[in-house]
């Protein structure tokens, strides 16, 4: 099965069909001599098989109306690698902008802050935070327990 398109299929088979009409014209006037009229229809009839031919490319879009106006090749350099510091005064300019833009939309008033220190007091423990914590297993197919010292 071909994983050509209707279109790609459509534009092999003008150009199979225009190439064997070339070939069929050139060989007929090759049999004639040159000057005679009979060589000089020929030679018409090969240029307008050649002007349908390019006249059908461009209405299919295959080639553009105007050649002049096509685009040339171009080469456009695109990094996904953002910026790399070079030194130390250049990291931490990046890192403080990365970080107040990190925490634009973060809610500092007064009123949040206030919020937050009831917050930490409600929930404060009597514990540090930095304990040990210990993984006792009695057998190994029974689940762990956790103790803090």
């Amino acid at each position: 099965m071909s994983d050509l398109t209707e279109g790609k299929k459509l534009q092999k088979r003008l150009t199979k069909d225009h190439n064997a009409t070339i070939q069929r014209l050139e060989a007929a006037r090759d049999s004639l001599e040159i000057g005679t009229n009979s060589y000089l229809h020929y030679e018409e009839a090969i240029n307008e098989e050649r002007r349908k031919h390019t006249a059908q490319l461009v209405a299919f879009g295959v080639i553009p109306k105007d050649l002049k106006t096509a685009s040339a090749t171009r080469f456009m350099y695109v990094s996904f690698l953002g910026v790399v510091p070079s030194n130390q005064k250049e990291l931490d300019e990046l890192l403080a902008v990365q970080m107040k833009a990190a925490c634009e939309d973060l809610d500092y008033s007064p009123e949040s802050e206030q919020w937050r220190a009831e917050l930490a007091e409600n929930f404060k423990s009597d514990k540090p935070s930095n304990e040990a914590t210990q993984i006792q297993t009695a057998h190994p197919n029974e689940p762990q327990r956790v103790q803090r010292a």
